[in-house]
């Protein structure tokens, strides 16, 4: 692995080396210690480093017998000290020895202080150290593997001879030299630690992505920021406002509000665990906020509370879980990944079945209810999208692509349907003939992943594997308007009620919204 140094102003590389000794694994950490100075750390290896006249100049430490994966830094410049948190979960003290000709040397191999009768790792911090912060020369904060933030204090270090000596030989058993002054435990990894400008506070960030405030006085924990901590499948709006909307993904269902960004307003977390939100739809009357689930099971929350009400099991047939899914007042249509189609009455606390069909001869990708509620049509993997008649689920016409298709639409005028597949092909068709019209290729650079119909009818939004949003004019099929996410596939859309707003998921968890002038 190398390690390069570049001059920021302009972006251009200044020079380059390899480090490790040849042996050791990847480098995970870096911190300056000076302007040209810094200290590195990886797989069984710790180095300093010196940048003289463009060029670097490396010190490689005697770790010894000391086979640890250095995960992260913290430098104490003042006593020429550098702090390496490892994935075993001990701290390593490493001497700097700068100013002089000698290469850096371990002091000290260190663990929390435990009982003489616990077990022998009950002094390591629990699932590695994952990010260390200095608070002053002998208390430092510790974030773990397994959610665990500790404040510690070293114990004060032997001198002989008036003076702090190094050691030369490095022993593998770590000492109890730290004892714990407070400690707290979050629900997942903690990945970074720093500083905020008011005194005595620090942010935390979680493999969860959340973003906490942390009082170091009473150890109270604020939640700063939260996000969705895995890929995006499934979101909504509400019929009647564009303020609140709802996402589905691998963490389970969130809703948002544009008021209060980057705070759930509710948190829906997956029932059991291995399952993952794939869809979701909020009522047109705001009683319940209907999900569909990867285990087949539909279920239904209310959306002030996240508490459910009820459930369905299953829902779709197949063995991918609900792959599709459209609602209304009185019916739930759900689609699943064996091309089959379930159409179930609503009452007021209860579902039932009331037909199952099995027309298309792949997955069910998109389900599409027209505006009179009187048809809907589903688009199958196959190609091909079928147009059903409520409440009997009767077949009554057949829309025919040229590839997969992503979705299909009944447009508000009750006349035409629109297919999208995959090759960026829009198919226009009269459902009164049961012929296609238009055929036209979307206006699109990369792969579609997903394609959206506005509600009046007038613009189709069109998402692509590059991040990049495209708004075609149903009219004419002219490009209007484009949008950038740069993070990640789009792999949702959904437009408000009103036709103005438009908000955008990725696999990467982002969520980006704009308003449609």
């Amino acid at each position: 692995m190398n390690l390069v140094v570049w001059n920021i102003v302009d972006w251009r590389p200044i020079c380059s080396s390899r480090i490790g000794n040849g042996r050791s694994g990847p480098g995970k950490c870096l911190a300056f210690v000076y302007e040209d100075y810094f200290v590195c750390g990886g797989k069984d290896f710790i180095q300093t480093w010196n940048l003289k006249e463009d060029k670097l100049f490396a010190a490689t430490c005697n770790v010894g017998k000391l086979k640890r994966t250095f995960q992260c830094v913290a430098v104490d410049p003042d006593s020429d000290t550098a702090y390496f948190g490892t994935d075993s979960g001990d701290l390593v003290k490493v001497a700097l020895l700068t100013g002089t000709a000698r290469a850096p040397a371990v002091v000290s191999v260190s663990i929390k202080k435990s009982n003489k009768k616990s077990a022998i790792n009950a002094g390591r911090f629990s699932g590695g150290i994952n990010s260390l912060k200095l608070l002053d020369s002998s208390k430092i904060l510790i974030g773990c593997g397994l959610g665990e933030l500790s404040l510690v204090q070293q114990a004060p270090q032997k001198v002989v001879h008036g003076k702090n000596m190094p050691m030369t030989q490095v022993c593998e058993s770590a000492q109890g030299n730290l004892e714990e002054k407070y400690s707290h435990k979050f629900g997942a990894a903690i990945t970074s630690i720093n500083f905020t400008p008011v005194l005595n506070q620090m942010l935390i960030a979680t493999s969860g992505n959340e973003l906490l405030n942390v009082n170091l006085l009473s150890f109270g924990v604020t939640k700063e920021l939260s996000c969705c901590n895995g890929p995006l499948n499934s979101v909504a709006y509400p019929v009647s406002s564009h303020k609140v909307y709802s996402t589905a993904g691998n963490g389970g269902v969130r809703i948002w509000s544009y008021e209060n960004i980057g705070q759930p307003l509710v948190k829906i977390n997956p029932p059991h665990t291995n399952i993952t939100a794939t869809k979701v739809i909020i009522g047109k009357d705001g009683r319940f906020v209907v999900t569909g689930w990867s285990d087949g099971a539909v279920r239904f929350y209310t959306p002030e509370t996240g508490n459910l009400v009820m459930e369905v099991r299953s829902a779709c047939s197949g063995t991918g879980g609900v792959t599709s899914m459209a609602l209304n007042r009185d019916y739930l249509i759900v689609g699943g990944s064996d091309g089959g189609v379930k159409l179930w009455s609503l009452g007021r606390t209860t579902v039932k079945l009331l037909t199952s069909v099995r027309e298309h001869r792949g997955k069910v990708t998109y389900i599409s209810l027209s505006p009179d509620n009187q048809f809907l049509v589903t688009a199958g993997e196959e190609g091909a999208a079928l147009v059903w008649s409520l409440p009997g689920l009767t077949r009554i016409n057949l829309l025919r692509g040229t590839a997969s298709l992503i979705s299909a639409f009944l447009h508000p005028n009750g006349v035409h349907g629109l297919i999208a597949g995959t090759d960026k092909e829009l198919g226009y068709w009269d459902l009164t003939t049961g012929l296609e019209i238009r055929h036209l290729k979307a206006p699109v650079a990369g792969e579609v992943t997903c394609v959206e119909l506005s509600p009046n009818g007038e613009t189709i939004a069109v998402g692509t594997k590059q991040s990049v949003i495209r708004l075609i004019r149903y009219r004419d099929g002219a490009n209007v308007g484009v949008g950038h996410v740069g993070c990640g596939s789009i792999t949702a859309m959904a437009w408000s009620g009103d036709s103005n707003h438009l908000i955008v998921t990725t696999n990467y968890a982002i969520i980006v919204g704009w308003v449609i002038a």
